[in-house]
């Protein structure tokens, strides 16, 4: 691995000068973890943590979580579309999207969870600074933190008169701006912070059927009042408010041509409903905190959360200009949250605790809508009934007596001779034109010789085909409402040993709904099971159910217990042994209730934290092994997903991050992970299991980031040039690790160059400077019907920015 070695080479490289030179000391950032870690910087957590303060944000121009988490080693965010992201840390993924999942990588901010896949993104701006903490952190931050957790601190009003305003362009007609005003109201007693970011720009993807797509369009408005009545109490109301109207993601399936031919992954797609294809969100939340000092070691700790939002995704799942398979997302989620903890500091004693409460409760509800015209569908369907149907047949064969060879070629004959693979019709013409077929094939009727009830369908035969616009929609709810004790205790021996131990006790209610209405018009398609083992009519694709519930009370307990030893003030090792655990899933679908498992990760990780040469140098090391139980995850078999339990996996790995001060001028960061996470070959009863020996979809084995730092000041202002390289090598997008829906290895470069003069700056910046090609995602909801869609990452950006502080 060549690359390695020349990266470690340029590093130790530059950080000679540090052995011979006598530089200043530098103290490097070290922030405070918030009051969730009670009294551990990032120097003694025993834990793996990466902490981002607003400097390195600003310099490196990290305005989104998938571009800062590339610098965490273990940990990455797949920006698909910032309505439906996948998180995913040490090899364990979160981005599913029905109401009945509850996430696995807790995200928070102003301390309240939002989690939800739908409204986990949000700008990142105006921030204090961010937070990744890998390995199951309930005790901290809630069970759904089964595999780690991001926290987005975001900046706190200041007692006193300040604020910026920045301005900018850049390709693809982007327009920025960001403001924050700082308003001292009442002399060290209440204070008022506002913050704006207005962001738009074109899409990055053309549609051939017209507009963009990757369009952004963003309103996100803060404010912070906070009110010190005293010099014990500390009360801080947040209020966040964010608007997203983008552009649709570009799914683009490779298996038709465009009007402009095979034009490869990277090529405009040609999808229908043009500038129709569209994306809204719209998020509001409150959090209300509130600090209070009882007593010299006793704290309390209120958290008061309010959150909700609304989103519409427009989807062409097939990828294409036809109008074959399109699907419309809507999704509602509500939440409340109340949080009290007391933290207990005695200053002549070596040990701390800490004891709380939280109550949580949710409202989930997310509706399908699916969009076809039966005529354009037909030609994609057809060799997907074929065969459906020749699975049918062998199975209801063998289970007559029938030997499976015998019966297979049986099936495959009469699934022949139903639907003739001569007479298939490609659903798109070489010349890019849709093709319809008026009517069901009259060979169907050969289906008279098949078995009951197959033998039934033979009546289908010469039936039309509507070319109008048929839509059904399916809706799944779940409402949580959950009740939790924690608490933790710290002992600090006299010989440099530090003992952590805590625990979180969580009761459950879980509720799930699920119906289906009936579609605009009757389809003859329903008449044929397609998604379903039985019939749909008279819809399509689900057949028409009344509401169906499900509920279950749960219980689940959660901790962490460690070690960590003081070698001296600035080196120390640590061990950690943590579990957590992901509740039930009741799913209730047109296939009926499926109940899985608790999903049960067991983690272990040994770490080490140092300081060197006078604080210049901060190097960060932690192995870790998990092991997964009852996996949670899907399978599909000729257009039929089903929600699956995958077994046990396992992951291993390493990470490695430094930081150093270089020169006087030149500051560095350096971060390397290599993640090893497999399903195991067999499970629990000792027979394969689904997916084995593969690794997890959105995983890298391994990531690298580089990233500098250089100042050079002038009489007439201040250069800095920050650049910065991310690395990660083969993801597979597909849990069954398909060859064709990967994205090899690759690396993004990045630029910042800032001017600095008093109160002015002006910035220079690029993205993806080598205009690298790659994949954000492949196969998704087309690959269900044979047709993988894949999606594009942006290409090179730039742009400049004008900032203006009082």
């Amino acid at each position: 691995m060549k690359w390695k070695t020349g990266l470690v080479s340029l590093w130790i490289a530059g950080a000679a000068p540090l052995v011979g030179q006598s530089l200043p000391a530098t103290e490097l950032a070290s922030l405070e973890v918030t009051a969730r870690q009670h009294g551990h910087s990032t120097a003694t957590l025993p834990a793996s943590l990466q902490s981002f303060d607003e400097a390195f944000l600003h310099d490196f121009g990290l305005d989104s979580l998938s571009r800062t988490l590339a610098f965490v080693p273990g940990a990455s965010v797949q920006e698909q579309s910032a309505l439906f992201p996948g998180f995913s840390i040490r090899g364990i993924t979160s981005d599913e999207g029905d109401a009945f999942f509850t996430p696995r990588v807790s995200v928070f901010q102003d301390g309240i969870a939002i989690s939800d896949t739908r409204g986990a993104l949000v700008e990142l701006f105006d921030l204090q600074g961010v937070e990744v903490l890998k390995g199951p952190q309930s005790v901290q931050f809630g069970r759904s933190a089964s595999s780690g957790a991001i926290h987005l601190l975001q900046n706190q009003p200041e007692f006193a008169h300040s604020g910026s305003l920045s301005v900018g362009a850049g390709h693809l007609d982007a327009i920025e701006v960001t403001a924050v005003a700082n308003l001292e109201l009442v002399p060290d007693q209440l204070t008022n912070r506002f913050a704006l970011r207005r962001v738009r720009h074109d899409g990055y993807v053309e549609n051939l059927a017209g507009g963009d797509l990757f369009a952004q369009d963003t309103l996100a408005l803060r404010n912070s009042l906070r009110w010190r009545p005293s010099a014990r109490w500390d009360l801080t109301l947040v209020g966040n408010y964010q608007k997203d109207t983008p552009s649709a993601v570009a799914f683009k399936q490779l298996r038709f041509p465009t009007i402009e031919g095979f034009t490869g992954p990277f090529g405009a797609p040609q999808l229908n409903r043009a500038e129709a294809l569209h994306n809204s969100r719209e998020i509001a939340s409150l959090a209300l905190t509130a600090t209070g000092q009882l007593g010299d070691a006793l704290t309390l700790t209120s958290i008061t959360g309010w959150r909700r939002f609304n989103t519409r995704r427009e989807l062409d799942a097939d990828g294409s200009q036809a109008l074959a398979f399109e699907l419309t997302d809507f999704g509602h989620h509500r939440q409340y949250s109340q949080e009290l903890r007391l933290d207990y500091a005695p200053p002549e004693v070596p040990w701390r605790a800490m004891i709380g409460a939280e109550a949580y409760w949710s409202e989930r509800r997310i509706e399908d809508v699916f969009l076809t015209n039966e005529q354009e569908f037909w030609p994609l369907l057809r060799p997907l009934l074929r065969r459906n149907l020749s699975d049918r047949v062998r199975l209801g064969l063998i289970d007559a007596g029938v030997a499976p060879d015998l019966a297979a070629a049986q099936a495959t004959g009469l699934a022949q001779l139903a639907l003739p693979a001569a007479e298939d019709v490609p659903m798109i013409a070489a010349d890019g034109t849709v093709q319809r077929v008026t009517h069901l094939p009259l060979s169907l009727a050969n289906l008279q010789f098949a078995p009951p009830p197959l033998s039934g369908f033979a009546g289908l035969a010469g039936l039309p085909l509507s070319n109008s616009l048929h839509h059904e929609s399916y809706v799944n709810e779940s409402d949580r409402a959950i009740r939790d004790l924690f608490g933790s205790f710290t002992w600090a021996a006299p010989s440099g040993l530090e003992f952590d131990l805590g625990a979180r006790w969580s009761a459950e209610d879980i509720e799930t709904r699920y119906h289906v209405d009936p579609g605009n018009t009757p389809s003859v398609l329903g008449f044929i099971p397609i998604v379903t083992e039985q019939p749909a009519y008279p819809n399509a694709f689900f057949p028409v159910q009344s509401e169906q519930t499900a509920t279950e009370t749960v219980h689940s307990v959660t901790g962490q217990a460690s070690v960590s030893y003081a070698w001296t003030d600035r080196q120390r090792t640590y061990f950690t042994v943590s579990r957590g655990v992901r509740p039930p899933v009741l799913r209730i679908d047109e296939n009926g209730f499926t109940r899985l498992q608790p999903e049960r990760l067991q983690h272990y990780e040994l770490g080490y934290k140092g300081r060197f040469w006078d604080e210049r140098l901060q190097l960060d090391a932690a192995l870790f092994a998990l092991t997964y139980e009852n996996f949670q995850t899907f399978e599909v078999e000729n257009a039929r997903r089903r929600t699956v339990d995958a077994g046990r996996a396992q992951s291993r790995g390493v990470e490695l991050t430094a930081q150093s001060q270089l020169t006087p001028t030149l500051w560095g960061i350096l971060s390397y992970g290599y993640t090893r996470f497999r399903f195991n070959d067999t499970g629990t009863a000792g027979g394969t299991q689904l997916f084995a020996g593969n690794t997890s979809r959105l995983t890298p084995e391994q990531t690298a980031s580089v990233g500098l730092r250089w100042t050079r000041p002038t009489s007439w202002g201040t250069w800095t040039f920050s650049p910065a390289w991310t690395w990660q090598s083969r993801v597979y997008f597909e849990n069954s690790n398909d060859p064709a829906l990967m994205q090899s290895a690759y690396g993004l470069a990045t630029a910042q160059l800032y001017w600095n003069r008093e109160a002015w700056q002006v910035t220079a910046w690029i993205e993806n400077a080598f205009d690298e090609a790659y994949l954000l995602d492949a196969g998704n909801i087309g690959n269900d019907l044979g047709v993988p869609t894949y999606v594009p990452g942006p290409g090179r950006r730039f742009g400049l920015r004008l900032t203006r502080t009082f």
